[in-house]
């Protein structure tokens, strides 16, 4: 997915790992909706092919259209670092009928591509939630 500099863009995944209450839409709005109302593990991760100026980029978990928590990345390397990317987790109170989306945002001075086409699929391009049993 590419993504324009200084545009806050919604980081569309189009693939399911496990979804066993059919809670994430994989295909028009690519945002989570609980079924259930409780405390959730929310997590997002982004990184870009080709490039080490994560430290450009924010990372930014919506629920219900807003912003709720942030993550500005850093860039601690020099050269090429694929498998480096921006993370957010966030402990959040959904009721059953909130949505939840990650969106991204970069000033890097070009459009940059999300890295899902490659071997770090699944640890470089995530986004999921899961509830919380025994958290009050």
């Amino acid at each position: 997915q590419s993504v324009s500099d200084g545009t806050t863009t919604k980081a569309s995944f189009d693939n399911e790992v496990l979804d066993t209450d059919s809670c994430y839409d994989a295909s028009t709005n690519y945002r989570f909706t609980p079924t259930v109302a409780g405390k959730y593990y929310l997590y997002g991760a982004v990184c870009y092919s080709g490039t080490d100026e994560l430290y450009r980029t924010t990372v930014s978990i919506y629920v219900n259209g807003s912003a709720v928590h942030s993550v500005h990345g850093t860039n601690p390397y020099s050269g090429t670092n694929y498998g480096d990317g921006v993370f957010i987790g966030v402990v959040y109170d959904l009721d059953d009928d909130d949505y939840v989306e990650l969106y991204v945002y970069h000033t890097r001075g070009s459009d940059m591509s999300i890295n899902g086409n490659s071997t770090f699929d699944s640890t470089c391009a995530t986004f999921y939630g899961y509830k919380l049993i025994g958290v009050s």
